[in-house]
């Protein structure tokens, strides 16, 4: 019982990591396309010019970038932008359920 408990909670794991991996939507760094899909609270994840990524929380977005607690990027110093997808917290809800079932699959007794 425990061995296939284990293997169907490392499927729920794998899963999970799959569509978290898809989680973010990749965005234009333009002004007008950022203005449209990016919302104060959003997260986002940017990549600039020297190759630094960041994930932030969005707490502006300007004419002329986004800024966040401690970051601020002008749009001409990102080369990518993505977006966290806002059904993230969804699928790890689903993904914490999965690992709640196959936990308490496996601490059963058997007869």
């Amino acid at each position: 019982m425990f061995k296939h408990s284990r293997t169907y909670l490392l499927t729920v794991l794998a899963c999970g990591q799959l569509l978290t991996a898809c989680a973010y939507q990749q965005l234009s760094p333009t002004p007008s396309a950022v203005q449209a899909a990016v919302s104060v609270g959003d997260t986002v994840r940017v990549t600039t010019q020297n190759g630094d990524r960041q994930v932030f929380r969005v707490t502006q977005v300007t004419e002329s970038g986004l800024s966040g607690e401690a970051d601020q990027f002008t749009y001409a110093q990102m080369t990518q932008l993505e977006r966290q997808s806002t059904n993230q917290a969804v699928i790890w809800i689903v993904v914490g359920l999965g690992v709640a079932a196959a936990a308490s699959g496996s601490s059963g007794s058997s007869y």
